[in-house]
């Protein structure tokens, strides 16, 4: 038996020594006895509502993504559905666990679509123009909601605050001089930009710049006020506007500017996340606004137009 020296014992200690550190180290790391299950809840920044007007609806759909630090991609446009619409999302498919302890980043975008229409960078195609877009029932499908947060195994309950990536305006239509109450009213506002994309990663938008026009049918009969909101891409714009409506067979014109926003240098917008109500107040022969109260949206402004037959 071949004996020890005291030089072979001291690098076999230090061989060992450093074995031993590098398994701390890597179980360190790793999760205590099991993979740790993502529990992921959300609400709506600013609000518990949507377009729509309601909370979140039973079986709508977000999409998430989950990305270490350094950039590996744990999930990829995931589906999670609120079976019950009460802001608790579970997956469609399988579960999400921390394997180990590294921080995890979730971006989570509304309404989920499928792979086959995002950009590899994370780019989709929105469209808020043309009748069916803007129908009441349709509209929570154009209103844009985006949310990031970070968890781990040690804070896997994960709570997604999502705000809107989109703009509302809306048009509150009241009986003015000479007009007892309304009745069915068509009308359509001209020199909107209603396409864009979003980015589901990011939550950023980008507006294109054509121009063009939204219009919808407001049924009414001896009604006090009707209401039409508009889900539109956030926008500048220093141009006049058209609002052309029909009501009783008499048609109204009328022009506007959109809001200035002293907190962006005074620029005229839609900004993200705001609602902006003009109230068009409906005369024999001309149009009048009066301001209103705004709900539901962080307030962006009202605005009174003047308009004649």
């Amino acid at each position: 038996m071949k004996s020890v020296t005291p030089i072979r014992l001291s690098a076999i200690l230090m061989a060992a020594a450093f074995l031993f550190t590098g398994c701390e180290k890597e179980n360190e790391n790793r999760v205590d006895n099991q993979p740790v299950k993502a529990r992921i809840t959300s609400v709506i920044d600013g609000m518990s509502t949507r377009a729509s007007g309601t909370a979140w609806a039973p079986g709508d759909r977000i999409g998430i993504t989950a990305t270490k630090a350094d950039g590996t991609v744990l999930l990829s446009n995931a589906p999670y559905v609120t079976t019950d619409g009460n802001g608790t999302f579970t997956p469609e498919g399988e579960a999400f666990y921390f394997q180990d302890k590294d921080d995890v980043t979730f971006t989570a975008y509304y309404p989920c679509t499928e792979n086959s229409n995002i950009t590899d960078d994370g780019w989709i195609m929105f469209l808020t123009n043309g009748l069916e877009s803007q129908k009441p029932e349709n509209q929570p499908k154009r209103d844009v909601l985006f949310a990031t947060t970070t968890g781990s195994s040690s804070s896997p309950d994960l709570q997604l605050r999502f705000h809107h990536c989109i703009s509302r305006l809306v048009l509150r239509f009241l009986p003015g001089t000479g007009v007892a109450s309304l009745d069915d009213i068509t009308y359509e506002l001209s020199g909107i930009r209603t396409s864009g994309i979003f980015n589901t990663l990011t939550g950023e938008t980008i507006v294109n710049e054509t121009s063009g026009s939204v219009g919808l049918t407001v049924p009414g009969s001896n009604a006090s006020e009707l209401t039409s909101p508009l889900i539109l891409f956030p926008q500048q714009s220093e141009d006049d506007k058209t609002l052309a409506l029909t009501m009783r067979g008499k048609t109204y014109t009328a022009t506007f500017k959109f809001k200035e926003n002293p907190k962006n240098g005074g620029a005229r917008e839609l900004a993200a996340g705001h609602s902006y109500t003009y109230n068009v107040k409906i005369n024999n022969t001309s149009m009048t606004i009066s301001p209103a109260t705004i709900a539901g949206w962080e307030e962006g402004g009202n605005e009174n137009i003047e308009s004649t037959n």
